[in-house]
C-alpha cells in the first residue's frame, strides 16, 4: 500500500473506534483499521535490527523542527549520510546555515523553511507531515509542548485521533523482542476511554514491528489484579475489550506483576550476562504520566536502550529527550524511518 499526497493523504490509525476516520466526508478507502496491517512483517527483535532495516530502501522525507543546534544538525547529517532520510529543515535559516558550517554539513541540496516563532516552527513541520510532504517529523531545539499542541490541532482539523500518546521502546539484553512503555509523555492522568486509545496505539505499533499478537501488562500501584489500574475496574475493562477483539490480536495478561506469571525460581534466575527473558510482555501500560516518565528514563541506570515516538494519523513524530546525544537521536530517527515505511508499504 502506498500513501497518496496532497489533499487525499492516507490516514493511519490503530483500529475500529480508536481510529480517526469514523465519520464525516472521509471516504471508506481512508478508514484503515488494524486488519489492513495484519499481514506479517519481519519481526524486529532489537535496535540493531532496526538500524539495519533503516539503511535499506529509499530514504524517507523528514521534517526537522528547530534543528539550529549542533547536536541536532549533526543528527540530521549522519541520518542523511546513512541513507535514512531526505531532510527538510524548519527554523531560522541564518542560524541553521551557521551551525551547519560548524558540523561540516553541506546544505546546498537541503530545503529550508524560514520560521522564527517556535509555534510557527512546530506548525510548519507538522503541517508538512499532515499534508503528505514529509513522511516523519522530528523535534529539535524546541519545547515539546509546542509540538504536541500542533499535532493535536492538526488531528482535530481532519477529525483524527482524539488523543495522542508517546511510546518508549526498550531494547532489553536477554529479551528476544522489543518492549514498549506507554504513555510516557502526554496524558497526565488518563481515564478509561483515553487508556483504550493509548493501549490500541501501542498494540498497533508493536504489530507494525512484527509482533502479530502482542502481550500486554497493565501496571498499577495495587498488588492484586482486582484492585484495578489507577481507577477501579480499568484494568479488568481493558482486558474485556482486548478479549472482545477491540484492539485486534493481542493478550492483556491477568496479572499485577511478573511474579504472578512465571514460577518464582524462573524469575529469579535472570541475573548475569547469559540471562534469558523471553517471557517479558511486549507492552507495559502505565497508570499515569509520572509513572511512565520515570520508568522510561531508567535507561540511565539500567542496561537497556531507549527510543521513543508519537504516532499520528499521518505518520510518526520523533520526540528526543533533552539529554539525548546525537548518537541516540540517530537511533530514534531509524525507528521512525522503519515505522513510516511499514505504514506506507514502502520497501523494505
Amino acid at each position: 500500500m502506498s500513501a497518496s499526497h496532497g489533499p487525499d493523504v492516507t490516514l493511519f490509525f490503530p483500529g475500529r473506534e480508536f481510529g480517526p476516520c469514523t465519520g464525516g466526508s472521509l471516504s471508506k478507502s481512508h478508514r484503515l483499521s488494524w486488519r489492513r496491517y495484519a499481514t506479517a512483517h519481519d519481526m524486529i527483535r532489537n535496535f540493531s535490527h532496526i538500524d539495519a532495516i533503516a539503511r535499506e530502501g529509499t530514504p524517507v522525507r523528514l521534517a526537522a523542527l528547530a534543528t539550529d543546534q549542533e547536536e541536532f544538525l549533526r543528527t540530521i547529517k549522519i541520518a542523511r549520510d546513512l541513507g535514512y532520510i531526505t531532510p527538510i529543515l524548519i527554523g531560522e535559516r541564518e542560524t541553521i546555515c551557521r551551525v551547519a558550517q560548524e558540523v561540516q554539513f553541506d546544505l546546498s541540496s537541503v530545503k529550508i523553511h524560514e520560521e522564527r516563532d517556535l509555534q510557527a516552527v512546530a506548525n510548519k513541520g507538522i503541517e508538512l507531515l499532515f499534508d503528505g510532504e514529509a513522511d516523519i517529523a522530528m523535534k529539535g531545539h524546541i519545547p515539546t509542548s509546542f509540538v504536541y499542541r500542533s499535532i493535536i490541532h492538526h488531528e482535530k482539523l481532519i477529525r483524527g485521533r482524539k488523543s495522542i500518546s508517546v511510546n518508549t521502546l526498550w531494547d532489553v539484553p536477554g529479551a528476544d523482542h522489543l518492549i514498549t512503555i506507554t504513555d510516557t509523555g502526554v496524558s497526565i492522568a488518563p481515564g478509561y476511554e483515553t487508556k483504550k486509545r493509548i493501549l490500541a496505539e501501542s498494540v498497533f505499533l508493536m504489530r507494525l514491528l512484527g509482533y502479530p499478537a502482542p502481550r500486554v501488562m497493565i501496571l498499577s500501584a495495587s498488588g492484586t489484579w482486582q484492585d484495578g489500574a489507577g481507577k477501579s475496574g480499568d484494568r479488568s475493562m481493558l482486558k474485556a475489550d482486548a478479549d472482545r477483539g477491540d484492539f485486534g490480536p493481542c493478550e492483556v495478561l491477568e496479572a499485577a506483576s511478573l511474579w504472578e506469571l512465571y514460577p518464582s525460581q524462573e524469575f529469579m534466575d535472570i541475573s548475569g550476562s547469559d540471562r534469558s527473558l523471553p517471557f517479558l510482555p511486549h507492552v507495559f501500560m502505565v497508570p499515569h504520566l509520572d509513572a511512565g516518565n520515570i520508568l522510561s528514563k531508567l535507561d540511565f541506570i539500567l542496561d537497556v536502550t531507549r527510543r521513543s515516538l508519537v504516532m499520528t494519523s499521518r505518520g510518526p513524530v520523533i520526540i528526543p529527550s533533552r539529554s539525548d546525544t546525537h548518537q541516540a537521536i540517530v537511533g530514534e530517527v531509524a525507528l521512525g524511518v522503519v515505522v513510516a515505511r511499514r505504514l506506507r508499504g514502502m520497501s523494505p
